[in-house]
């Protein structure tokens, strides 16, 4: 995956510029395509009015989670580990 850049922070309590969710958002969804199970994200710049307490968001945290834990479990067998 290429490096992405944002100008300011996104997340709960992010600044959230609209442009940096949008790439966040694309970046995630790139990371989606590899557990077909999971829907993508809309692309639309905006984490919603109440992300926190929205359960889609939540289901999306712990599916992130997962792929990261078998990225870095290949990044490790790689290196031998």
């Amino acid at each position: 995956m290429s490096a992405i850049r944002i100008t300011q922070s996104v997340g709960l309590s992010g600044v959230n510029n609209p442009a940096d969710v949008k790439a966040i958002q694309t970046a995630l969804n790139k990371l989606l395509k590899l557990l077909p199970s999971i829907n993508a994200l809309v692309v639309d710049g905006r984490l919603g009015s109440r992300p926190e307490n929205s359960k889609s968001f939540k289901i999306q945290c712990q599916n992130m989670l997962k792929i990261l834990t078998v990225l870095l479990d290949i990044d490790l067998k790689a290196r031998g580990y």
